[in-house]
């Protein structure tokens, strides 16, 4: 026991006597069986608790391995099948082209001018009867 002879141990258990007497001396004992019990509990809680911890980080790695290849070999079926050139196919919304939204742009740009012209073409006594202004008299 801790590298620990026989002597050792008697010259231990003569000076605890002397120390604690012989009426403390079995309360002490207890005491530190109890203390050993509650470090030896503890130490085994946090080794099956690390080995928890070490089981979940592999499981962990396993599934992100497993995704990794999934995922490495549905794109190498994609590129073998052509799927990706199909795409577009299938895609409710097309895409317009640079040219398509440049004259987009440039037909409501013209639009928000003819708008801005119309409202400052618009004469205050107009403006007055289109917010329903009534002047009493």
């Amino acid at each position: 026991m801790f590298g620990m002879g026989f002597f050792e141990i008697c010259m231990v258990l003569v000076i605890a006597v002397i120390f604690l007497g012989p009426d403390k001396l079995p309360k002490a004992m207890v005491d530190l069986a109890k203390f050993f019990k509650a470090i030896k509990k503890t130490m085994d809680e946090a080794k099956s608790s690390l080995d928890e911890e070490l089981k979940l980080q592999e499981l962990k790695q396993e599934a992100l391995q497993y995704k990794n290849s999934l995922t490495q070999g549905l794109e190498n079926i994609s590129k073998d099948s052509g799927v990706n050139d199909l795409n577009h196919i299938f895609d409710p919304t097309p895409k317009p082209s640079a040219e398509e939204k440049q004259s987009l742009q440039d037909e409501l740009n013209a639009q928000s001018l003819q708008d801005k012209a119309q409202s400052l073409s618009v004469t205050p006594k107009e403006n007055a009867q289109e917010i329903g202004y009534k002047k009493e008299s």
